[in-house]
């Protein structure tokens, strides 16, 4: 594996030239995308006054080009360390690739790299951010003065029958800003006659084995649809979107419910497989008795969504579950029902050492009653020297020291904590919902170079002995706490086994569980 890495990056630092149209403005932002380059790559800056003079400086720097490909980037963007040599292996075969963007700035939100389809660049661009041959840049004629001019670019390669291959593992941050001229919508393109119907002659096909609609927004969405898109080479949408009706037979819904009436109805209506996606047990009795007494505003709502969601399931052509115990209960529902268990892709996690020990735990409202079980675990440990606790979620309001961060904002900033723990704790009481409940909280800890220290339980009866620490009460978990920390092998040898395990069962892309999926999406 590592030879590859090593071939791919000697390849892109040969191959490879970065061309950054850019106008003169926020020179910083410039130099952090420099920084953000592979160090040894060729960049040629095509500098320009505006946004008409863009097209000849982009098309003058191409001229200077003398490698196989170049990689068009704005000048205030960042990418990821492995994107280049990711877009050079996902670029074989094809005549270059695209990668997954992260747009941030004035707003934030994900975009997938999705299958090359050119019927559907009359809807949307696909890549504006690309790794592209420089002969074929060349042979269309590079850049026009036009708006969204890497969309009419990335029309044109389509029409004379280039192909780009999306590279979902690649990461590219797109800075989006309040004077940017992005924002130039598809309506607004068509008055100005960029609406291509010339592209009518491609067929029309299925592209990707399914569309994910993310119903949640926060880690479940991630791990339940965006990870698994990854898996299935899908797509994830948050809303209804016109293309989906050519480019999938089946739509996977993450826990639908009243919310998601008008997609269920949609797809009915276009003959698509309905699937349904969980992660938890949302027809337990238990879990509507927490609703009621923690979140008593949303009780009538929630009781509202759960009768929607049963009868979701049953008219649905397959279910999903993340846990054997969760597949259990929505046989009951429908019969059609497989495991697909939650993954993690090491390219999002970065570990962060700490001269502290620190030991975690991630709480809510909705499991107050396993507080009690860590309680004196965190006691012993804040009193050990060079050790710190920390809490994300709920604040416990402990009478010893420890520092808590709340609820997180982002995944990011979640994964950002997690990273710098050295131990961290799972705490679960018995009953029909925990039951249900995954063992990502050993993904998640693993991927942060943490051990874990879980309660007995049914979440994590299947991971292996060797890869967890298991408690039965409050002080198995305080004895097990304090024993790692004092045994710095012991903690090496766990993570160890734990992240072998990992490597070899769990990440994102295994294909036995790519398998399993298409069972119910192809």
């Amino acid at each position: 594996m590592h030879n590859d890495i090593a071939a791919h990056k000697a390849n892109v630092l040969r191959h490879v030239t970065v061309v950054m149209p850019w106008g003169g403005e926020k020179e910083h932002l410039l130099k952090d995308a420099i920084r953000s380059l592979p160090r040894g790559i060729r960049v040629v800056i095509a500098k320009n006054a505006g946004k008409h003079e863009m097209a000849e400086a982009f098309n003058a720097a191409i001229e200077s080009v003398c490698t196989k490909y170049t990689f068009i980037m704005g000048a205030d963007d960042v990418i990821d360390s492995k994107t280049l040599w990711r877009l050079w292996e996902a670029a074989i075969g094809a005549d270059g690739a695209y990668p997954w963007m992260l747009v941030f700035g004035d707003r934030r939100y994900r975009t997938i790299a999705e299958a090359w389809c050119p019927r559907r660049l009359q809807d949307a661009n696909l890549c504006g951010v690309m790794l592209v041959k420089t002969d074929a840049i060349r042979s269309v004629g590079g850049y026009r003065s036009v708006p969204i001019e890497d969309w009419d670019l990335t029309y044109r390669l389509a029409k004379a029958g280039y192909r780009l291959n999306p590279a979902p593992l690649a990461r590219y941050g797109y800075r989006q800003q309040h004077d940017g001229l992005h924002k130039t919508t598809l309506r607004e393109a068509n008055r100005l006659g960029m609406f291509w119907a010339d592209l009518a002659p491609y067929e029309t096909r299925v592209e990707v084995p399914a569309v994910f609609y993310e119903w949640s927004l926060d880690g479940t969405g991630y791990v339940r649809c965006e990870l698994a898109s990854r898996t299935t080479k899908s797509v994830v949408r948050t809303s209804l979107d016109q293309r989906d009706k050519h480019q999938a037979e089946s739509w996977v819904f993450q826990y639908p419910n009243s919310d998601a009436q008008e997609f269920w109805d949609k797809a009915k209506e276009l003959g698509k497989r309905r699937i349904v996606d969980v992660d938890d047990n949302y027809v337990s009795p238990e879990l509507e008795r927490v609703v009621r007494e923690f979140h008593p505003e949303n009780a009538e709502k929630w009781a509202e969504r759960q009768e929607s969601h049963r009868r979701m399931v049953r008219e649905a052509d397959g279910v999903i579950c993340a846990t054997f115990a969760l597949a259990d209960v929505y046989r009951e529902l429908n019969k059609n029902v497989i495991v697909c268990e939650n993954t993690v892709d090491p390219s999002d996690w970065n570990y962060s050492s700490s001269k502290k020990k620190i030991v975690g735990v991630v709480l809510s409202r909705n499991h107050l009653k396993d507080i009690p079980l860590v309680e004196e675990a965190c006691r012993a440990a804040s009193r050990m020297k060079g050790v710190e606790v920390q809490v994300i979620g709920l604040d416990p309001d402990w009478d010893f020291s420890y520092t808590s961060f709340g609820f997180t904002p982002s995944i990011s900033s979640y994964r950002r904590i997690l990273s710098r723990w050295s131990i961290g704790l799972a705490p679960v009481i018995d009953n029909d919902v925990t039951r249900c409940k995954s063992d990502l909280k050993w993904l998640e800890f693993t991927m942060s170079k943490a051990v874990l220290v879980a309660s007995d339980s049914e979440a994590y009866k299947r991971v292996p002995d060797d890869c967890i620490m298991r408690a039965t009460n409050a002080g198995e978990f305080k004895d097990r706490v304090v024993s790692l920390l004092r045994d710095e092998s012991r903690r090496k040898q766990l993570l160890r086994a734990s992240t072998l395990h990992v490597k070899q069962n769990r990440l994102v892309g295994n294909e036995s569980l790519r398998n399993r999926y298409n069972t119910l999406l192809v």
